[in-house]
């Protein structure tokens, strides 16, 4: 006796336990991928969005039997058409879905379906509502002290401040004028072939727009201290207590305890701790 072996039949699309997650990870990657909203053509939807169907059967994680009602997701749908609006009808003895050109075609026992698919569109008691929208609120600026995240004003970025508690705050972003910001933030914006940088190294020390790729006078090496100052100003050694800096001085001012201006060359102006003047080093 011979018995003809049937072909397997495919499951149906939803008797699986992993079906339903499967199904909305693929659709999540369809308007990742094809963009409802932004759709050229329909053309151009359908093909993008099969395409992805047709990898993710082929990497395993879509099975074969989901494949034809999310062919069906896609095909009856508003993507890639223009003005067209899915239309809801219900009644015995099922509820219909269809795609119209517009909604003046959705007409009577009818409701103009408020989401793209034919798949989302209509309940046996009408149309659904649209898509809620999830509002996630952001937390201050925090954490450390080796990562920082967080929200902060416009023109600020959440950073490192410091190494001890709060270690986390909001700085310049860089979008601001570099005149605008202070040490160790001198990341503000400046015309064409120049850049920002500091005019001192201490913490709060002005910043400038200087000439683009010279080290700025708050870089340079003590006690040569050639870097670059604006107009009107040179780089100086100065000394303030025991710690050695260069800052911009104004040629015109004298060396002082509160006084920041150049000594002869050779020299170094002591500050803010007497004796304070110019002096040997």
């Amino acid at each position: 006796m011979i018995v003809a072996s049937a072909a397997p039949l495919l499951a149906e699309c939803g008797a699986g336990p992993g079906d339903a997650a499967d199904m909305a990870a693929a659709r999540a990657d369809i308007e990742a991928a094809c963009s409802c909203a932004t759709a050229a053509s329909r053309r151009e939807y359908v093909r993008c969005a099969l395409g992805v169907i047709g990898a993710r059967v082929a990497g395993n994680v879509l099975g074969a039997e989901c494949v034809k009602p999310l062919r069906r997701c896609v095909l009856r749908s508003t993507c890639g058409r223009p003005d067209a609006v899915t239309c809801c009808r219900v009644g015995a003895p099922r509820v219909r879905c269809a795609v119209k050109r517009d909604a003046s075609r959705c007409t009577g026992a009818r409701c103009v379906g408020q989401h793209a698919s034919c798949c989302d569109a209509c309940s046996a008691s009408g149309c659904l509502p649209p898509p809620t929208t999830t509002t996630t609120t952001i937390p201050p600026c925090g954490g450390g002290p080796f990562a920082c995240g967080g929200s902060c004003p416009s023109g600020a970025t959440c950073a490192p401040v410091a190494d001890f508690p709060p270690y986390c705050g909001c700085v310049p972003d860089g979008s601001q004028a570099c005149g605008s910001a202070a040490q160790p933030f001198c990341n503000g914006t400046c015309p064409p072939g120049e850049e920002c940088g500091p005019l001192a190294i201490y913490e709060g020390a002005p910043c400038a727009c200087l000439p683009a790729g010279q080290t700025s006078c708050g870089e340079a090496t003590y006690p040569t201290c050639g870097g670059a100052c604006p107009a009107g100003s040179d780089c100086a050694p100065f000394q303030a207590g025991t710690f050695p800096l260069c800052m911009c001085a104004e040629p015109s001012l004298g060396c002082g305890c509160n006084l920041a201006g150049a000594c002869p060359a050779g020299q170094t102006c002591q500050i803010l701790q007497a004796p304070c003047g110019c002096f040997t080093p």
